[in-house]
């Protein structure tokens, strides 16, 4: 077993990358084996996990307009509330179930102004999924970070929470 971790590491090392979109910098640090694509559906910054089965973990990186995240603070747990309420609305739609909720989290976070986390997990089908939705403001503008990760991949969960704590903004 200690073999086998030592030739992941070895084999997986971590690389740091700047990015800029929308002329804010900021910086991830991701292993080699994770996939950068840049616009696809729209959305400025996806990283694709390794993949198992045909499927892959997912982490997307998007600027918003908003500047602050006093909105999500200051409605303590009315941001809970409809965040559930919009989330079992979707599932609805698609004949999921939820399984757990994470409630909304202002946390610490090195390298950005501030950080604030949600998220759910979920089945749909004979399919389980985690779903966390990070709000984080960086230079000035709020970024939405979110991981979408299939039961699958679960083992890597701590991995890619790791990744998305790992954005750090550059001035």
């Amino acid at each position: 077993m200690k073999f086998l971790i030592l030739f992941f590491l070895i084999c997986s090392p971590v690389w740091s990358k700047s990015f800029e979109i929308e002329g804010v910098k900021f910086s991830l640090e991701v292993k080699s084996d994770w996939v950068e694509t840049l616009g696809l559906f729209d959305i400025p910054l996806t990283l694709s996990g390794p993949m198992i089965n045909n499927v892959r973990p997912i982490i997307t990186v998007t600027p918003t307009e908003m500047t602050k995240v006093k909105f999500i603070e200051q409605k303590g747990n009315q941001t809970n509330e409809d965040y559930q309420t919009e989330r079992k609305r979707w599932l609805a739609t698609h004949k999921g179930n939820v399984i757990n909720f994470y409630p909304y989290q202002k946390i610490k976070w090195d390298g950005v102004e501030e950080a604030h986390i949600l998220g759910y997990s979920y089945s749909i089908t004979e399919n389980t999924y985690d779903e966390k939705t990070y709000y984080v403001l960086c230079n000035g503008r709020l970024f939405h970070l979110k991981s979408l990760v299939q039961e699958i991949h679960f083992e890597s969960l701590k991995e890619i929470d790791g990744i998305i704590r790992s954005f750090k903004c550059q001035s």
